[in-house]
């Protein structure tokens, strides 16, 4: 079933209801808001994450592995059961655009887990991580930060 939503763009966007992910906790920041849809760009590793509720709340996520293809994290125990994860997620991270796009960052501290079976979706913050919030989303490769580096290893 197709689903339309408005976005703070006043733009109407369609979609399949199987894209909607209920975030039991809400997302850090918009804790009240519950209910996302996932719009996907045509092309590309970005989609909006856009609220069903609110049309002004929309962040712009990226497929994390297209920009750093060594990123890698453990989920605690309690989170893998909260959301009933098994094999079939998605992780996507949330894009800080800056006016010169360049510039633009990606918050790899803090990775959307989204299961795809049952349509439930957490921002995770992770501890004891590498990772930050404002890591580049276009830089050179040996600036690539990893758990390996978190080791010493």
């Amino acid at each position: 079933m197709m689903m339309v939503v408005e976005t703070s763009s006043s733009v109407s966007e369609k979609f399949s209801e199987n894209l909607i992910f209920h975030f039991t906790k809400g997302i850090p920041g918009f804790d009240q808001v519950k209910d996302f849809a996932f719009i996907p760009f045509p092309e590309g590793p970005f989609a909006y994450l856009q609220s069903i509720e609110h049309k002004d709340i929309s962040l712009v996520i990226a497929d994390p592995f297209v920009f750093y293809p060594n990123y890698q994290f453990e989920l605690a125990d309690h989170i893998v059961e909260e959301l009933s994860l098994q094999s079939n997620l998605l992780v996507r991270c949330v894009v800080t655009m800056n006016k010169d796009v360049g510039k633009s960052t990606l918050n790899l501290l803090a990775p959307i887990v989204l299961n795809i079976e049952n349509r439930s979706g957490r921002q995770v913050i992770l501890q004891q991580s590498p990772y930050q919030t404002r890591h580049p989303l276009w830089r050179e490769a040996e600036e690539q930060p990893s758990m390996a580096d978190k080791d010493g290893e």
